[in-house]
């Protein structure tokens, strides 16, 4: 069901690695984000999650999800502002060397979640897996 006015969809996904899809959507009647690991192989889903977005209303949704390959996590923007960050190498776990492999060996929660601004989240792009630059939709 669309949101009147707004074109952009209620889920959005984006690729771990060629098997692995994570996907994330906003349940507008009760306020759920949810999140999971889809495997396009086993067609199992892997480490559903559910969170109500408190002080959230009827006119938010996913808005965007990058993929960060140094860190191992899911970055996922909600449009009033909510972030998420979710660690996938639980369910894509990968062969490293060096610091990368201490970060995979630390015990990761299951996601991180955050309100990153106060104002309706519009165009964005992430650089480097580091920088977020956005701008406000109003």
């Amino acid at each position: 069901m669309p949101v009147n006015d707004f074109p952009e969809p209620f889920i959005n996904c984006t690729f771990v690695n060629d098997n692995i899809i994570y996907v994330n959507l906003f349940h507008t009647y009760t306020l759920c984000h949810h999140h999971f690991f889809y495997d396009r192989k086993s067609r199992e889903i892997h480490l559903h999650t559910k969170k109500v977005l408190v002080g959230s209303n009827n006119k938010n949704f996913p808005f965007k999800c990058f993929i960060n390959e140094d860190e191992c996590e899911v970055y996922s923007f909600y449009r009033q502002g909510q972030s998420f960050r979710v660690p996938y190498d639980r369910v894509a776990p990968r062969i490293s060397t060096g610091a990368s492999t201490r970060r995979l060996q630390e015990q990761k929660e299951e996601f991180y979640f955050e309100k990153i601004y106060d104002k309706d989240l519009g165009k964005m792009y992430l650089i480097n897996q580091k920088a977020l630059v956005c701008q406000c939709s109003s």
